[in-house]
């Protein structure tokens, strides 16, 4: 919020006060005098005015419409990206991120190795592992690997993500294991066979339900054995689906973040880390402290904000419609005073009243509604990239927003319908 954007709604909304405020003054500055002292309630003149306030009421409902509908299915769409299931628990688990450089392999390995164990004989802590990309925190470029053998086709390559993990990296994330085996610690030495962990979906890609354990996949240069299968996991954002992962036990990176499971709180285990991180190099800063459950938030942050910005715009247009149509109710109700205390006077009940008042509002905001739907089909189209198990033409969403505004409408006539139901005949005739 800045000086510019403040002038700008300043601006635009002094000239809407300014247009819409000026237009009935310079009419009432020139009545038409014939018509005010015969108290001709249907002149032209009148109707021409009542016409102008359900044209209003009309376009107030097909904007709310068109912002209801489209809020709904955004608010239906944050509500299906919760339901989602990530592949992991992230409860209880807090991550950092912190590099130990070193001049071999195994330096930084034994660093790696050190660490964990610590963490893991620290009390109130579960189990603990280390990734150069947690959930939700990003990812690795894609790779084609190759796999073969089984019943897929030999050569056929797969686009899959990547990741290095310790070997307890499943356990403290609780992904899954299909099959097989996940990493010993072991499986990061120089000097062990090249292994990898796969996740179901790349299992189901390259060799189609056959079993995986035991198949040999290779980058083009190098090829790994594949010793487990694991489930699934959404690992770059809550909208999109699993892709294939495969997973490496070599911790070759420079940097990592590692991941740590407590029984409570874990942001009680952020000075344990500090304190063993200090112990083995003070130099060595550890930064991007989170849970992990934060970054799930993080990732569902625009949804959410687009979900209730929109929602609050139908809101305001839902609450303006309603206004709307109740006081051009209101304004009619209080010019028919005379003609309704003749009605009833006449044998017209109070049940008769309500009715032809309220059918007189609700036609107008019907035909909102009715204009608004076709605005809200071709308005969601433009949505269709950020929804998220429901299709931008979602019936029931439409329908139940519909329901709702045609609701709201129906409230807002029935409140000057029955004060118009009220009307002493009596008082109302002696009126001049």
């Amino acid at each position: 919020m800045d000086g510019s954007v403040l002038t700008f709604s300043f601006v635009i909304t002094l000239a809407t006060a300014l247009l819409f405020g000026l237009a009935p003054s310079i009419r009432a500055a020139r009545p038409d005098l014939n018509v005010t002292l015969k108290g001709a309630e249907y002149t032209a003149g009148v109707w021409s005015r009542w016409m102008k306030g359900n044209v209003l009421v009309l376009l107030q409902f097909a904007l709310a419409t068109v912002l209801v509908a489209n809020a709904a299915l955004l608010c239906e769409s944050f509500v299906n990206l919760y339901k989602v299931r990530l592949g992991f628990q992230p409860d209880h688990v807090l991550t950092a991120q912190f590099a130990i450089p070193g001049a071999n392999y195994e330096s930084r390995l034994a660093s790696y190795q050190r660490l964990l164990d610590e963490m893991r004989a620290t009390p109130g802590v579960v189990s603990a592992a280390v990734s150069n990309f947690l959930p939700f925190q990003g990812g690795n470029t894609s790779v084609p690997l190759v796999g073969a053998g089984g019943s897929g086709v030999a050569g056929e390559p797969v686009m899959a993500d990547w990741r290095q993990v310790s070997e307890d990296y499943f356990k403290t994330l609780r992904i899954p294991l299909r099959s097989g085996r996940g990493f010993y610690d072991w499986d990061a030495q120089p000097s062990a066979p090249l292994v990898t962990v796969v996740s179901e979906e790349f299992a189901h890609r390259v060799w189609h339900g056959a079993d995986a354990v035991g198949q040999q996949v290779s980058d083009g240069q190098v090829s790994y054995t594949v010793v487990g299968v694991v489930g699934n996991v959404r690992n770059l954002a809550l909208n999109l689906e699993p892709a294939p992962t495969v997973y490496f036990p070599r911790l070759t990176w420079p940097s990592y973040s590692i991941a740590i499971r407590t029984e409570g709180d874990p942001n009680t285990a952020l000075a344990v880390l500090r304190d063993k991180m200090r112990r083995i190099d003070p130099r060595l800063p550890i930064y991007g402290v989170r849970t992990l459950e934060q970054f799930i938030d993080g990732s569902s942050e625009r949804p959410r904000v687009n979900s209730l910005f929109l929602a609050a715009f139908a809101g305001f247009a839902l609450a303006l419609g309603a206004i709307g149509v109740w006081g051009v109710t209101g304004y009619r109700v209080a010019r028919r005073t005379r003609e309704i205390g003749v009605r009833m006077a006449l044998g017209a009940q109070g049940g008769d009243v309500v009715r032809m008042v309220v059918r007189q509002g609700m036609v107008p905001a019907l035909a909102g509604i009715g204009l608004g739907m076709g605005g809200a089909l071709a308005a969601a189209r433009t949505l269709a990239s950020l929804l998220y198990g429901v299709s931008a033409h979602d019936p029931w969403t439409l329908v139940a927003g519909t329901l709702v505004l045609a609701l709201v409408a129906l409230t807002a006539c029935y409140l000057p319908a029955r004060r118009a139901a009220g009307i002493d005949p009596m008082r109302s005739l002696r009126q001049e």
